[in-house]
């Protein structure tokens, strides 16, 4: 199991400083102690001169004195001490009426960070949002940046990475501002360890400015200088280099028991890691050693419940699996939910928690209760072959799929949702797998298992996009009023555009603005799920299609076929499901699978013939090993990862010949009429009726000619033939060429009249940011013309059909868990029902032969499909002699119904 970021709590710096308070003289010796880190003798200096000054009810220098003895606890682990020392204080302030806006500020700086280390990391941010409070223009910048900083390890904590990156680099900026070696290192450290589990070299880079500047600063003994090289060691450790790790984990272990003695959390944590090490070298006994060493510190300095046992006890059950101990090791992730969850007995195997109900953190408890299954599917295959070990582990990964949905509810991001689903995938993978297994040894249930395994790959499909359709959907339900929806509207807006400037160019007054829009933002909607309960309700109860609705929805000409790639044990799952029947196929997934893919599209892209018939034969074997039902004509195709980006249609159903002409090939769309969509859910909701329209109305747009683009000549006749073809069937047709195709039409209120909006432009996609991914339009003053998809997310659109006339449009970031994360998310997100995009740049004529060909069959035959339209286009290009290649048709693909 993965050594997650968010349990590494000691190796975050926290610093904080008094010098705003009141410093008599008293108290100067102590905080010379404190400064060289005696927080020992420091503390004895404080509580005696703090007592002094109760004696002689002097109240503030009292409330003064205790705050610097609650934080030499902290520095000494006794969390529990300081928090009632640091309570006691506010106490005496209120009752004394104390008005010392800077002590309250201090003391709330430390009861977030005494929360930070007992892992209550919400009352760590609301603790230091009222130390902003109390900021004012003479605030010192390393109290800004400290919070700032703080903030930034709490959002960590809670999976909020882009929220938390955006903290840190404020608490950057601030301290490069003002030239603090000691607090850019400090932040260097922090944005280090947020990258520890996405990027090892992002991590390391981080990990090296931050030693530089400690050098600089504070001498390689410090206990910063310490935690980075703590730090880098663990990413060591994850690379492969176990080695190296272990000897900079045994340096620090020295220096923290000079330093802190034997009983601190540090000490604690670098037993744990120098365990990991051990386990990786196969050494289990003295892994288990190091592991029992942490654990003991832990409990000590903790009590019975905090992350760090619960992580320490998923270790040990780490160890245990390895020896083959799996009922020990159970019984060890049993004591690991009860150090994570409240009110959970562990005594009982088949005791499981409710993630519903407070648990210190939610994501470590998914990742416990995945370990819990994993042990029980070994137990079941290496030693009791009970069918009862499977039930336990499909009832583990049930919960934990709860989990995982009530901490997706928590995330602030979409891109850590989308993180998220990387984990749940796991989860999936392995519930598909022990469900399908179930349903192989039962007669009586076997129906029920294969429908459990069918609902965990709909799980694993678009849950992001799903949640934010629902989330769209209950605003428009919820009878909140007009005024409170433009009001979130234009918070929207405001973030999206902030976004997009930030990623162009780094501006701390940005980044100011933007995380102060983005806190409104979060706060605006709580208010509204608060408010309004039925919004609440709509937004986060999605019902995922199941087997039986979706053939009520079905035709009996019609195959939904649905698939999931399990990686780590190479299958291939396929559901397939017509009117009457239901079935799933175990596949074993080719070798080179991606790389079959890549050379299938490649073929194509690049009319490489003989490359071409092997590898579109060979992925049709893999997509298709059985033959489909003869009176089936129509497929539904749910792709899953890298098959979001394979146009079906091409593929080869025969073997063929060498030297055979392109046109003669026995291609799928010979067949078929095939369509796609994100997920089986998002293909029934696109079937509910929608509200018909007395009048239709079409919208067509090609600018021809780009800035640093190459012209699209064969637009401007696409687009002028497309309009006649309308016309001639008495529909209205605006048409907008050349500059008057501008961003700014399509942003407009009119938007939502079209019913056919036909783009003939250039697209780009960034799979990197695929919030830049773009549509290129003409500028004009209001707009730049270039449609972010980031932008398309706010468009109100009405339409039956989007058709994007341009390259690459169908493509983006090919998210586990979620597909393709792109142009084509925004456009279904924004209204489309249907869409016909690309997957690679595509010729300028062969496209505008195509496309007219297509609404000319779609106005010929209006009781047929779109679907059946695009394929008697594409048919008519394969049957011409010079567009016969699948580069010319193949790419061009509807996803909708």
């Amino acid at each position: 199991m993965m050594k997650y970021s968010f349990i590494i709590l000691t190796a975050f710096l926290f610093s904080n400083t008094f010098s705003q308070q009141q410093k008599p003289s008293t108290y100067q010796k102590g905080d010379s102690l404190f400064q060289e880190s005696n927080f020992e003798d420091a503390l004895k200096l404080y509580e005696m001169q703090s007592e002094k000054h109760k004696e002689n009810e002097a109240w503030e220098l009292y409330v003064v004195g205790k705050n610097k003895v609650a934080y030499c606890l902290l520095r000494l682990g006794e969390f529990t001490k300081a928090q009632e020392i640091l309570e006691e204080d506010l106490s005496i302030i209120t009752s004394k009426k104390i008005n010392n806006s800077n002590l309250l500020q201090t003391i709330y700086g430390e009861l977030g960070e005494i929360d930070l280390s007992e892992g209550d990391f919400n009352d760590a941010i609301k603790n230091f949002e009222k130390e902003a409070s109390f900021f004012t223009d003479k605030t010192d910048y390393i109290i800004k940046a400290t919070n700032k900083s703080n903030i930034g390890i709490a959002q960590s904590q809670l999976g909020n990475f882009f929220t938390a990156l955006e903290f840190l680099k404020q608490a950057l900026a601030i301290r490069k501002a003002n030239e603090d070696s000691k607090g850019i290192a400090d932040t260097y450290n922090n944005i280090g360890l947020l990258y520890a589990s996405r990027d090892s070299k992002a991590a390391l880079d981080n990990y090296e400015k931050a030693l530089l500047f400690y050098n600089k600063s504070v001498g390689a003994k410090h206990p910063s200088y310490l935690n980075t090289l703590n730090n880098q060691a663990i990413i060591y450790r994850s690379t492969g280099e176990a080695e190296k790790a272990l000897s900079i984990f045994e340096t620090v272990l020295k220096n923290w028991k000079l330093m802190y003695g034997t009983q601190h959390p540090n000490v604690a944590f670098t037993y744990s890691n120098i365990g990991l090490v051990y386990l990786d070298f196969n050494m289990l006994d003295t892994a288990l050693i190091y592991q029992q060493k942490a654990l003991s510190i832990y409990k000590e300095v903790y009590g019975l419940q905090h992350p760090e046992i619960a992580n320490t006890h998923n270790q040990i059950a780490n160890i245990y699996r390895s020896q083959q101990k799996y009922d020990e090791a159970i019984k060890e992730t049993q004591k690991s939910i009860a150090a994570n969850c409240k009110e959970f007995n562990p005594t009982l195997e088949t005791s499981l928690p409710d993630p519903k109900k407070a648990c210190l953190n939610r994501q470590l408890l998914a990742v416990t209760l995945h370990l819990k299954s994993k042990l029980l599917l070994d137990r079941h295959y290496n030693n009791t072959l009970k069918l009862s070990d499977l039930k336990l582990a499909l009832e583990c990964l049930k919960v934990c799929d709860v989990a995982i949905e009530e901490q997706r509810h928590f995330l602030k991001s979409k891109s850590d949702k989308i993180n998220l689903g990387k984990l749940a995938a796991e989860v999936y993978e392995d519930a598909i797998s022990t469900a399908f297994t179930l349903s192989q040894n039962s007669v009586t249930h076997k129906k029920e298992f294969l429908s459990i395994a069918f609902q965990f790959s709909e799980k694993s499909k678009a849950a992001v996009l799903l949640e934010s359709l629902a989330d769209a959907n209950a605003k428009n339900f919820a009878n909140i009023p007009k005024s409170i929806l433009e009001e979130e509207e234009k918070f929207t807006h405001k973030i999206n555009a902030l976004n997009q400037e930030l990623i162009h160019k780094d501006d701390p007054s940005k980044r100011d603005e933007l995380i102060s829009l983005t806190k409104s933002h979060e706060t605006f909607i709580l208010n509204l799920e608060t408010k309004y309960p039925d919004y609440f309700n709509l937004k986060y109860n999605v019902n995922l299609a199941n087997v039986s609705d979706i053939q009520k929805k079905l035709d009996n000409s019609s195959l939904l076929i649905s698939y999931f790639i399990a990686e780590s044990n190479k299958r291939l799952y396929i559901f397939k499901i017509s009117k009457t029947k239901f079935s799933v196929i175990n596949a074993p997934l080719l070798a080179d699978f991606n790389n079959q893919i890549t050379g299938y599209r490649n073929s194509m892209f690049y009319n490489a013939y003989d490359s071409y018939i092997e590898s579109a034969h060979l992925l049709y074997k893999q997509l298709f090993p059985k033959h489909l039902p003869h009176d089936i004509t129509s497929l539904i195709i749910i792709p899953d990862g890298r098959l979001s980006v394979v146009p079906f249609e091409s593929l080869l159903i025969k073997k063929t010949k060498p030297h055979s002409s392109y046109t003669n090939l026995s291609y799928l769309i010979n067949e078929y009429e095939i369509t796609y969509n994100f997920s089986s859910t998002l293909y029934l909701q696109s079937l509910q009726p929608k509200e018909k329209k007395e009048k239709t109305e079409v919208l067509l747009s090609a600018p021809i000619t780009f800035d640093g683009l190459a012209k699209l000549p064969g637009t401007l006749e696409e687009v002028e033939q497309i309009a006649k073809l309308f016309q001639a069937n008495n529909i209205s047709t605006t048409s907008y060429l050349n500059n008057n195709a501008t961003e700014s039409r399509l942003k407009s209120n009119e938007i939502t009249n079209y019913d056919y909006i036909h783009l003939a432009t250039h697209g780009v996609v960034n799979e990197r940011y695929p919030d830049l991914s773009q549509i290129y339009l003409k500028a004009d003053i209001q707009n730049d013309g270039n449609l972010y998809t980031s932008e398309i997310y706010g468009l109100k659109l009405k339409a039956k059909l989007v058709t994007l006339s341009a390259c690459e449009t169908g493509l983006g970031q090919i998210s586990r868990g979620e597909g393709i994360v792109g142009l084509s998310r925004s456009l279904i997100f924004s209204g489309a029902e249907n869409l016909v995009v690309s997957y690679w740049q595509v010729a300028d004529e062969s496209t505008s032969r195509l496309m007219i060909g297509f609404y000319k069959n779609l106005l010929e035959n209006p009781k047929r499909d779109i679907s059946f339209a695009l394929r008697a286009s594409k048919l008519e290009l394969l049957n011409s002699k010079e567009f016969a290649a699948p580069y010319y048709w193949a790419p061009f693909v509807l996803i909708g119904n």
